[in-house]
């Protein structure tokens, strides 16, 4: 597996990914997990009138929270800033918190709970441990039909020998026939895009795209400018939407930065 370098973004899909396919999202991390009954305020108030908060939380209708974290690296600190609001949630929710934290590669052997005398253990979903052949397998047979499996797939390691850019290419293939709603499609497309534009370099995710095209349409960050070329035919108002969002991305905009300069432009 290639070596994975995030840049931007990494928790704001999986909290997208959350609210549009809710207990698929919890089917991902960890089967059994009770179905979700309602989504509590991500705020938490402090005895000292500080405020802080979590990446995610949920109610569950076994009476028992969810807190859900992202992070890519994990540190004593991070460990500890976990452990905080789990119990400051439940201190404020008045039900037991379970914690989850989706991270990218195995925390050090060397992490532990410094400064802090309670028992916390978070559940670990370390997306390189899975395996990407045997899931595209499942996927493609329809053994397995969770959508979050495409959004993290690029992460997962290929005994194979795939690469990252060959896994965002299987996903984006899979997406529509995974899903059915025009809506879910379109965005399941974005954030798998958003998650790309993190680790896959500009050159490959555009080739990527540019073969994608038609699986790809519907997707905002490109709708927004194909408007605009669509007097030159459709095929010119496809390449010219590539064309300008490669070239915000190369000046330094971020993914969601270049969508709406895209879309201000259409209008």
């Amino acid at each position: 597996m290639e070596d994975i370098k995030i840049k931007h973004n990494y928790d704001k899909v999986i909290k997208e990914a959350m609210d549009v396919f809710k207990n698929h999202t919890l089917d991902f991390f960890v089967e059994g997990l009770a179905p979700i009954k309602e989504v509590l305020s991500t705020e938490i108030t402090r005895i000292e009138a500080v405020r802080t908060s979590a990446d995610k939380v949920f109610k569950l209708e076994d009476n028992t929270g969810l807190h859900l974290e992202m992070q890519i690296i994990i540190s004593n600190e991070d460990l500890k800033d976990f452990a905080i609001r789990n119990i400051l949630l439940g201190a404020q929710h008045k039900i037991e918190f379970k914690t989850i934290v989706l991270t990218i590669k195995k925390p050090s052997k060397n992490l532990k709970l410094k400064s802090l005398s309670v028992e916390f253990s978070p559940k670990f979903i370390i997306l390189s441990e899975r395996d990407a052949d045997e899931t595209l397998r499942k996927l493609k047979s329809g053994e397995n039909k969770n959508p979050i499996e495409l959004l993290y797939l690029m992460f997962y390691t290929s005994k194979e020998g795939k690469s990252v850019s060959e896994l965002l290419d299987s996903s984006i293939k899979l997406v529509p026939k995974i899903l059915e709603s025009r809506k879910e499609i379109n965005k399941l497309n974005n954030l798998l895009l958003v998650n790309a534009s993190s680790v896959i370099s500009n050159e490959n995710l555009k080739k990527i795209l540019e073969a994608n095209m038609t699986t790809l349409e519907g997707t905002p960050l490109f709708d927004a400018l194909v408007s605009i070329g669509e007097e030159r035919g459709e095929a010119r108002g496809r390449a010219e939407a590539i064309d300008t969002l490669f070239s915000l991305l190369e000046d330094g905009y971020s993914l969601e930065e270049a969508k709406e300069i895209l879309q201000s432009k259409a209008n």
